[in-house]
């Protein structure tokens, strides 16, 4: 067993959209769901999604030590 947090206002939503409904019981089915829905990916689409990374990366510059320094202490401001 795994045991999440879920945040207060979370709660709230699903008590609105499932009342008389026990969180644990709506959330294990909703991840089911979600589960059942996402797409699976075949190695076909994986190796065209490395594709296009490789066709940006090979079509940007790469930065130099000091660009990605200066980057990242603007990030910190």
């Amino acid at each position: 067993m795994t045991v999440i947090t879920i945040s207060d206002d979370l709660k709230r939503a699903i008590d609105q959209a499932y009342p008389n409904e026990k969180i644990d019981a709506v959330v294990e089915r909703l991840l089911r769901e979600t589960i059942v829905k996402r797409p699976k990916r075949t190695p076909e689409d994986v190796e065209a999604i490395l594709a296009k990374f490789d066709r940006v990366r090979a079509s940007t510059r790469s930065l130099s030590d000091d660009e990605i320094r200066q980057l990242r202490h603007e990030g910190r401001k």
